[in-house]
């Protein structure tokens, strides 16, 4: 046990009590000697951790003065928690968009593919794989050039796809043909888009395409029997 006159000879010094009935309570301060009285008197606050000590041993914040160090403490604590919990709500509201997102993406029957600004595949949706026929995982670095290879449907001469330079969407050519992974082509359609952050920044390019070859099959039979038919 520490004696009377050895906490005296300290005076000034920081303590830290802690209740023999309720460890719980535990008060951190400093002992001032009445020397007239020969008395010891301690003055100091319930030492905490967190705001949530607080109901077991029956106190409130409003409980301490406004120059407290400890109500300045928790106070601090009590934002830091708020804000942690802000940010976590945040960050389950954002998995929850884009877990949206990645499931529209990966149910639509369009083809999606989007780029990072130097023009390398990030993401192709399982509509986008059928139609090239790709079935492995794609190449890291690979270029939406290697992958999306456009050709003229009569001609078969390249066409080159637009490069959104000027952060405009663009139509894909007419008449494209795509060139699939195992050399299968598939008549095309489709808009390729920039991708932009809010002050315009460029992010990189989003392709939306579908296949076409029934409708551009049904257009020829009926261009032919316009011309055919008595």
């Amino acid at each position: 046990p520490v004696m009377f006159d050895a906490i005296a000879e300290r005076e000034n010094s920081l303590f830290l009590l802690i209740a023999v009935n309720r460890p719980e309570l535990r008060l951190k301060g400093e002992f001032l000697f009445d020397r007239q009285h020969h008395l010891l008197i301690f003055v100091g606050s319930p030492w905490l951790s967190k705001t949530t000590e607080l109901s077991s041993i029956g106190l409130k914040l409003n409980d301490f003065a406004h120059h407290d160090s400890v109500a300045d403490f928790l106070f601090l604590l009590k934002s830091n928690q708020a804000a942690l919990e802000d940010g976590k709500e945040l960050t389950r509201k954002l998995y929850q968009e884009k877990e949206l997102v990645q499931v529209t993406l990966e149910s639509i029957a369009d083809g999606v593919i989007t780029t990072d600004p130097q023009g390398r595949v990030r993401y192709v949706n399982p509509a986008a794989r059928t139609i090239l026929g790709i079935a492995g995982p794609i190449v890291a670095a690979t270029r939406i050039e290697s992958l999306f290879r456009l050709s003229h449907e009569v001609t078969a001469h390249p066409l080159a796809m637009p490069d959104c330079s000027d952060k405009v969407a663009s139509p894909l050519p007419e008449n494209a043909t795509l060139l699939g992974a195992e050399g299968q082509r598939c008549a095309v359609e489709g808009v390729i888009s920039p991708i932009l952050d809010r002050q315009g920044a460029f992010l990189g390019k989003v392709l939306v395409f579908r296949d076409v070859r029934s409708q551009r099959r049904l257009t020829r039979q009926m261009k032919y029997h316009a011309t055919h038919d008595v």
